[in-house]
């Protein structure tokens, strides 16, 4: 019996395509200076729905590399996908962070936050604290902040804040003229050096 075989010789690219992805901690003004536009535009982009970036933290790219001492990016394809901003206040203190909107970034935003609030802490509200509720609901009951203990801190760090009716943990704090309910979530006293 004569068989023939058929060789199909297009290729999928598709098939052998190696994703590129790196999670990446940014400190040298160079290498911000490399991300600065990207990281810029996914931090409008994403407190954009709020009024834009509340509070005294930076008012342009240029003043971001100035003013905040480490970035971790989420690079994927080349292309920054969500990052996470942090200053040395009280400890490491994550002041910011974005992503571009993709389901990818969000997934790689709770990959971050997974391990991150064992080294950092932050102050969260609204879409952010609904997000870590939603795709995080373990980092709110092991690492959020007793409202007596977020108050120490906040005064040790020159801020004023107030309890929030009804909750052993949120707050509300004053920035722009505007009262924002709060909650302070992570681990104090671990510095970016």
């Amino acid at each position: 019996m004569n068989r023939s075989v058929r060789i199909n010789s297009s290729v999928n690219f598709k098939d052998y395509f190696i994703i590129n992805e790196s999670y990446t901690n940014v400190f040298t003004p160079q290498d911000k200076q490399k991300w600065k536009n990207e990281v810029w535009e996914i931090i409008q982009k994403s407190y954009k729905p709020i009024g834009g970036i509340q509070g005294g933290g930076f008012a342009s790219p240029d003043d971001m590399v100035d003013k905040i001492p480490m970035w971790k990016i989420f690079i994927s394809g080349g292309v920054v996908r969500a990052v996470v901003l942090y200053k040395d206040k009280g400890g490491r203190k994550l002041v910011a962070l974005g992503t571009d909107g993709s389901r990818q970034s969000r997934k790689a935003l709770v990959d971050i936050l997974k391990v991150e609030f064992s080294r950092t802490y932050g102050e969260v509200s609204g879409p952010l604290l609904g997000f870590i509720k939603k795709y995080l609901p373990d980092v709110i009951t092991t690492y959020g902040i007793p409202f007596e203990q977020a108050k120490e801190i906040a005064a040790r760090n020159g801020d004023h804040i107030e309890q929030a009716p009804d909750s052993d943990y949120e707050y509300l704090r004053e920035l722009n003229s505007k009262m924002h309910q709060k909650m302070m979530i992570g681990t104090i006293g671990k510095y970016l050096k």
